[in-house]
């Protein structure tokens, strides 16, 4: 019987990981060197070159240095092989990955999405192909932009997988009403930062027409998420996309409020402390979403019409209108740049507090609450 189990899920993650990074250390040491090869191959004199094919003269220049030049080509492809080794190594763990996801995915929407998605990862393997092949020349500005676009890709690819493998877990595992009995009651002074809090409003949603509409299609209390920043002038920090009392993103003092219940998160990998400030810089001052909230909720409808009329032709893509940023989409993009996905959807847009609790890629910390007065 298949597992559907956190740890399993997190590994494969981890492996495609591992293989993703192992693909772009391996091009990055190798791919310096073929470089370096490719300069002294071409740095040869090519003088006499073609009678070098037909002559039997040992002493010729033309046919020593065609002889460099194929004792060159012989260590370049030699470099070049344990790069695409790489590569393959990333192909097997992939079609693994790929199997457990499409045999695993039973709702047809989500199948679908999960084709298509798998589709363009295809398309990405062959361009990752062709950089490493037919790319890698005696430029050396090549080589480093080469580099770059391996990068990006790789996480374009851990991104879509990963996405897809939170889809499927939540299909197999979704709480919507937090049992708190089994979780630990903290104080907190052990926040740490980027830990994420998420508000559960179990008293307090009655007292807003709009919580009460999101609740409504959330069908759960756990309506807010904010990210811990940090501890100054005895006061606990946070950024957030609140809605209410602002219509901006910002970073204000942490205020426990009497009805709520807020559960702590922290991601199962280190976050660096500098690269998680200027994250949230680059997210600071960014309107709410007011408009969007109506946008999603036409599209949760619509797509669960599509789901009873042609379910086989309607993929997971979103058609709801709207700018703005959400307090959980803004959580999701900074953990996002900082190489660790907590999403279920592409659209981190689609996203809500309740997804986030459910992300396989976080840990419960613990909970504290307000007390009602």
């Amino acid at each position: 019987m298949i597992s559907f189990d956190k740890k399993v899920f997190r590994k494969y993650e981890d492996d495609l990981l591992n293989v993703l990074q192992n693909l772009i250390v391996e091009y990055e040491k190798e791919g310096k060197i073929v470089t370096n090869l490719f300069n002294q191959k071409f740095n040869l004199n090519t003088n006499g070159l073609f009678k070098a094919y037909y002559s039997m003269i040992r002493e010729d220049i033309g046919y020593r240095e065609y002889l460099k030049k194929v004792a060159l080509d012989e260590k370049i492809n030699n470099y070049k092989l344990k790069i695409e080794n790489r590569f393959y190594e990333y192909i097997r763990v992939l079609d693994f990955i790929k199997d457990f996801l499409q045999n695993n995915m039973k709702d047809m929407v989500k199948r679908n999405t999960l084709r298509e998605n798998l589709r363009y990862i295809d398309k990405l393997n062959q361009k990752i192909l062709k950089l490493i092949v037919f790319n890698l020349n005696s430029e050396f500005n090549q080589y480093y932009l080469t580099l770059e676009e391996l990068k990006k890709i790789s996480h374009d690819i851990y991104n879509k997988i990963s996405i897809q493998l939170h889809v499927l877990y939540q299909e197999h595992n979704f709480i919507r009403e937090i049992d708190y009995s089994i979780l630990k009651k903290i104080e907190l002074t052990e926040l740490k930062k980027g830990d994420i809090i998420l508000n559960d409003e179990y008293t307090k949603y009655k007292d807003s027409f709009v919580r009460k509409q999101i609740k409504f299609w959330l069908k759960s209390t756990i309506l807010h998420s904010m990210l811990y920043v940090s501890y100054e002038n005895k006061n606990h920090i946070v950024y957030e996309a609140p809605g209410t009392n602002r219509k901006k993103t910002y970073i204000g003092i942490f205020k426990i409020e009497p009805g709520t219940k807020y559960v702590v998160l922290k991601g199962r990998f280190f976050l660096d402390g500098d690269k998680l400030n200027s994250e949230v810089v680059l997210q600071l001052d960014k309107k709410f979403g007011f408009i969007k909230i109506i946008g999603i909720a036409l599209e949760y409808t619509l797509n669960k019409l599509y789901k009873n009329w042609v379910p086989k032709l309607t993929t997971g893509k979103n058609i709801y209108f709207g700018n703005g940023l959400f307090c959980s989409e803004a959580i999701a993009i900074i953990y996002n740049n900082l190489k660790l996905n907590i999403s279920n959807n592409e659209d981190f847009g689609m996203v809500s507090p309740v997804d986030i609790f459910n992300s396989y890629n976080l840990d419960i910390v613990g909970y504290f609450e307000g007390k009602n007065e």
